[in-house]
């Protein structure tokens, strides 16, 4: 028994509390809400009978949350919006994001304008162009421009990408994406490209923050997932007449509902996950270039031309000076 417990703390815990729990709720729901198709009824399982259909449906509850997290990949890449997602849609998506960008942009400026203007700063000219927009105008007055409203327009903003040609076409695809491209924006390493060496050299703080963080966007992509599913299988089922009454299309739209609710925590909750990662290149980027055997430049337009030159080897070692390129920021052999 220790050992298993050994095991779920040190690596299947997230496993436990991203994948298995929200998937324990979900059939829970399903229970309680068709207790008729289930064949168990909210009693059985709040007084814990263990009978045969309890535990077939326990065993059940295991198996599918070990099949949602083999599988996240495939969930994760929807809801960015890659997979499934037809092209035409893809680019309205990016887009829409990319609008939503922009705008957030300039709400951002002009409540800093607004700010240094309340501070008695000469701002009148740049403010001008704001305060006419039918849109932005609001923003340039004073109590927008407080350093609160600021730095949470600052934080919807961070969950943008730098890079333009980096936008996704969801909310969520662009929160994971500004912190896979935050190693490349700020010194030209492609973190997806070495992330498995850079996890390896890591101190172990480190892993477990990252792990956490991520254990957290799990839980609710898990959660959004089933009450999706499980909505679409009450409607099937009210359509096939064997759910009657209106309880059941009711509880699918409340479902979709707090699934857009679970979508929004998990575009929040990645940016726990993007201070983790982020931590992680910042703090063991230089412990990688030692253990492959690579002088950290001592200026950061070297450094970036160095880790291009690393990705660009790993990529493709064929292409003719890749190699030779590396070379360059080799240690010297004793």
């Amino acid at each position: 028994m220790s050992d298993i417990a050994k095991g779920i703390l040190g690596g299947g815990w997230g496993l436990v509390v991203g994948w298995i729990l929200p998937t324990l709720i979900n059939v829970a729901l399903f229970v309680a809400l068709a207790p008729t198709v289930s064949g168990v009824s909210a009693g059985d399982l709040l007084s814990g009978a263990a009978t045969p259909t309890v535990a077939a449906l326990g065993a059940g509850v295991l198996v599918a949350g070990l099949v949602l997290a083999a599988v996240q990949n495939f969930l994760y890449r929807v809801l960015e919006g890659y997979t499934l997602w037809p092209g035409a849609a893809q680019g309205w998506g990016r887009r829409r994001q990319l609008r939503r960008k922009r705008l957030l942009t300039d709400r951002h400026d002009a409540m800093r304008l607004a700010a240094a203007e309340a501070a008695g700063q000469d701002v009148a000219e740049a403010i001008a162009p704001y305060r006419a927009h039918r849109r932005l105008s609001r923003y340039t007055r004073r109590i927008e421009g407080s350093a609160v409203a600021i730095g949470l327009a600052a934080e919807r903003l961070r969950r943008y990408p730098i890079d333009d040609d980096q936008i996704a076409p969801t909310r969520l695809g662009n929160s994971i994406r500004r912190l896979e491209e935050y190693a490349w924006s700020r010194f030209g390493l492609d973190s997806q490209v070495l992330w498995s060496e850079l996890v390896c050299l890591v101190d172990e703080q480190a892993r477990k923050e990252e792990s956490t963080a991520r254990t957290n966007v799990d839980f609710f992509v898990c959660m959004l997932s089933g009450h999706v599913l499980l909505a679409g299988a009450l409607a099937g089922l009210w359509l096939a007449g064997t759910l009657s009454g209106p309880v059941p299309l009711v509880a699918a739209g409340v479902l979709v509902v707090v699934a857009r609710i679970w979508y929004s925590a998990a575009v929040r909750a990645v940016d726990s996950w993007d201070g983790a990662v982020r931590s992680m290149v910042n703090l063991g980027r230089g412990r990688l270039a030692e253990a492959l055997g690579l002088v950290m430049p001592a200026t950061l337009a070297d450094e970036r031309a160095m880790w291009q030159c690393v990705a660009r080897l790993i990529r493709d070692p064929a292409e003719p000076g890749a190699a030779s390129a590396v070379d360059a920021y080799r240690k010297a052999l004793a």
